[in-house]
């Protein structure tokens, strides 16, 4: 069974006030948006059954703390309320509510999913050691996330990866790094120092967008593509 919502039927299950869900055995798949914006629901287990997870399937879940997984589920599996691939090597989802301040990605784990972190709004540190691949909004207003170090590896970041991260002020980028993509430090309005490598080629649109504690960026000689509206947005990066 396919267990499909529309999107913004979250509204509903808010209404509700649903708190946790425990799915029924049989669910092969959850659809996309299918628990969007439930705002208390602070649990959710899913099935050995359910092997496929649509976009979006828990943003919005302002009071998330774990996701489970049931035991003899061969997709997914959960270590400490944090949602992985079965093999370990990709972080689904970060339940948005989590307490903690920090957190360390476990050894294994070389990809973060597109929106795994998004609205973490507590951590203000995390440790991606051996992380080879960043997903699109990954970082997506985590608001309290303060400094973070890119690891050698990751090429590139698409989307706003750390868009509206309104308390991060240091970025270190990898030699790896090739492309910065379109809104990926969008309104980090206490970023002050990134140094962008060697290597890098691409600046995306409105890449630093209101960054206005920016006051000084160096630009590679391997920069080939800079878009307007990126040297539009410096118009808004105080005295850059």
């Amino acid at each position: 069974r396919d267990l499909r919502m529309s999107r913004g039927l979250g509204d509903v299950y808010k209404r509700q006030a649903l708190k946790e869900v425990t799915l029924p055995e049989g669910v092969a798949s959850i659809g996309d948006y299918a628990f969007q914006n439930c705002q208390v629901l602070e649990q959710a287990k899913l099935p050995a059954s359910c092997t496929t997870l649509g976009k979006y399937v828990f943003d919005g879940c302002q009071a998330l703390t774990a996701l489970d997984v049931a035991e003899g589920n061969t997709a997914y599996l959960s270590q400490d309320g944090v949602l992985f691939t079965k093999d370990g090597e990709t972080l689904v989802r970060y339940p948005q509510a989590k307490a903690e301040t920090a957190y360390t990605v476990p050894e294994g784990c070389r990809t973060l999913a597109d929106w795994s972190f998004i609205g973490s709004t507590t951590l203000e540190q995390i440790n991606i050691d051996g992380v080879t691949s960043i997903g699109e909004d990954c970082f997506y207003y985590c608001t309290s996330l303060k400094s973070i170090v890119i690891p050698d590896g990751v090429a590139e970041l698409n989307g706003a990866v750390f868009g509206y991260c309104l308390s991060l002020e240091e970025v270190k980028l990898p030699a790896t790094i090739w492309k910065l993509g379109d809104h990926c430090f969008y309104s980090c309005a206490k970023l002050n120092k990134i140094d962008l490598p060697e290597g890098l080629t691409t600046l995306g649109d409105q890449c630093f967008y209101n960054c206005v504690s920016l006051l000084e960026m160096n630009l590679p000689q391997t920069i080939t593509a800079v878009s307007y509206t990126h040297l539009r947005a410096h118009e808004t990066c105080a005295d850059l």
